[in-house]
């Protein structure tokens, strides 16, 4: 992937005001702490998200991303840089939109990932909003992102079309005759997102749902810098988070354990279900789909023993384990999470791969992503964070019998566009040029072209 000819938006913007989102971290640190080199009229903020009343045990439980120790330290930081310090609250925001939808999706046997969301909802829309209340320009926080500069496209296509019939052939994607209704315009996407410099702390994949109209008033001053090069400056300054932990992990369930959190807030009650393998043999018994993830590993010994006994059956479909956990049992996984038969299916790794996915509910963040979807052009594609993208071609899910003739619905940001009177959504599928491992409904997938610029996100549906 080549990213040494990308322009990108340079800090340079003395005297404006930016609002920079403040963890108490190293990067957020850094990230304030130089653009106040540059002359920006800097903001710190710190937001208070939603933390568990308790955990099981009756324990207080603070949220990883807000406790009061990092708001503490980030209110050091900002002493020392001079920079006005304000705490906001938002756990009521936090809690509809974030950690109810994790429990709710995972009541419904997905995966959801809740910082994609997070990011969509508070800190690049929630944040975004209260920093221009406070008369900035700017927003601004230590993801390791890069903002590029790409073409304008008003001459290109109009900003406002009344009659989608009257379209010039220019709007129309001829491969799949389709009308595009292009009247929002896509002129006001100057900028666009790029991976990182340092590839391993990339975090594009989790800003791939941001509303795109706010990426020109976005800045990254860690985009093109390495991790060890963020610390350094952190030292050099005086700073005292240079060699803070990164954090990891969803914020909002410290100690890692998703099952006993979903246990205790989910209203919905587990219902054991059977354990079945691709052929619906029935290996053993599970207490409910909840937390249960697709590539997860299963620890039943029990299941593996009767995946066994089922494979030596005469009459049994399925086929004789080739994988040994030990000289008896085999090393069992997660294939498919089937809640309408409130089912695990489970198999050997090698049947957790799979070349093809389906991706509902698509976050167009470039207008590009139109020129990727002929099936042909390859893109990479990220299913999960820490995943490193793979290389796959898009197009329209069953376009050939039910897109054919009709107008496509998308939705850029918030923003429906219809060119039709009844709203039609679409799904795209991926076809992966080598198999991958775990893809998981409900995840976020993000689309890049092959030089790292981002082109969206959606959720992966199947």
């Amino acid at each position: 992937m080549n990213n040494k000819n990308i322009k990108v938006h340079k800090i340079n913007k003395k005297g404006k005001r930016v609002v920079v989102a403040m963890s108490g971290g190293v990067d957020s640190s850094v990230a304030a702490l130089l653009l106040k080199k540059k002359g920006y009229d800097v903001i710190g903020i710190f937001l208070k998200l939603w933390q568990s009343p308790c955990d099981v045990d009756g324990k207080k439980r603070q949220n990883l991303c807000c406790d009061d120790k990092a708001m503490l330290v980030a209110r050091q930081i900002a002493d020392k840089l001079n920079i006005p310090f304000y705490v906001i609250k938002v756990d009521n925001l936090f809690k509809k939109e974030i950690v109810d939808n994790f429990i709710s999706e995972y009541e419904k046997g997905l995966t959801p990932n809740p910082c994609v969301r997070c990011n969509r909802y508070i800190k690049f829309g929630y944040l975004w909003e209260k920093a221009r209340e406070l008369g900035a320009d700017y927003l601004a926080t230590g993801h390791y992102v890069r903002v590029a500069e790409i073409p304008n496209l008003n001459d290109e296509m109009p900003n406002k079309i009344s009659n989608p019939k009257s379209q010039k052939k220019k709007n129309k994607i001829s491969h799949y005759n389709l009308e595009l209704d292009w009247s929002l315009g896509f002129g006001h996407w100057d900028f666009n997102l790029f991976r990182s410099k340092d590839i391993k702390k990339d975090q594009t994949y989790f800003l791939s749902t941001i509303n795109p109209e706010v990426i020109p008033h976005l800045l990254f001053p860690l985009g093109d810098m390495e991790k060890s090069e963020v610390r350094e400056i952190a030292r050099k300054n005086g700073l005292p988070v240079y060699d803070k932990k990164d954090s990891a992990g969803i914020c909002f369930i410290p100690d890692g354990d998703t099952d006993s959190f979903l246990s205790h807030h989910s209203k919905k009650k587990k219902k054991p279900g059977n354990i079945v393998d691709k052929y619906g043999n029935v290996l053993g018994k599970h207490k409910g789909l909840m937390g249960y993830t697709v590539g997860e590993k299963v620890g039943d010994d029990n299941v593996a023993s009767s995946w066994n006994l089922v494979a030596r059956k005469k009459n049994s479909k399925s086929q004789l384990p080739t994988t040994k956990y030990s000289k008896d049992i085999p090393r069992l996984y997660i294939t498919k999470i089937d809640p309408k038969k409130n089912q695990l299916v489970v198999g050997e790794n090698e049947d957790c791969f799979a070349k093809e996915m389906v991706v509902s509910d698509f976050n167009i963040i470039n207008p590009d992503f139109f020129k990727y979807i002929d099936g042909k052009k390859t893109v990479l594609v990220q299913i999960r964070g820490g995943h490193s993208p793979e290389k796959a071609t898009l197009f329209l899910e069953n376009q050939k019998s039910k897109i054919k003739n009709q107008k496509l619905s998308v939705r850029l940001g918030r923003t429906i566009i219809d060119g039709s009177k009844k709203l039609k959504s679409y799904k795209l599928k991926a076809s992966f040029l080598s198999p991958v491992r775990a893809i998981t409904p409900g995840q976020t997938a993000a689309v890049y072209t092959l030089k790292g610029e981002l082109l969206g996100g959606g959720v992966i549906s199947s």
